[in-house]
């Protein structure tokens, strides 16, 4: 299965991608996730080692997903789904994190 996204650009250092959704799922930070891992890959040429003692630099990530789905689902107008939420075990304060900010495009919204 190939991954698609619905937008990403990369514009002052910041990997911006949007993405709509008309159902609500709370997947969205695994999706960016794996969606970032495919982007960050191929912006990192070949002559430039991963493994090295130096330093990678990346660009910074923003995930956004417009949501026009159900009211009952997401009433709020701006919700953050966390990657840490689908973790089998709690990792603790200060560990790995990852977020999808949903924001509610519904007409009276935002």
């Amino acid at each position: 299965m190939k991954y698609k996204n619905d937008a990403s650009f990369l514009i002052d250092k910041t990997l911006s991608l949007y993405e709509h959704q008309s159902s609500y799922n709370p997947n969205m930070p695994l999706r960016g996730f794996l969606y970032y891992a495919d982007l960050y890959r191929k912006l990192i040429h070949r002559s430039e080692r991963l493994y090295s003692k130096h330093l990678l630099k990346i660009p910074r990530p923003h995930y956004i997903v417009f949501y026009n789905g159900s009211e009952k689902d997401m009433a709020e107008e701006r919700r953050t789904l966390r990657l840490s939420d689908a973790f089998e075990t709690d990792t603790g304060a200060g560990e790995y994190e990852w977020t999808a900010t949903m924001i509610n495009i519904n007409s009276g919204k935002n």
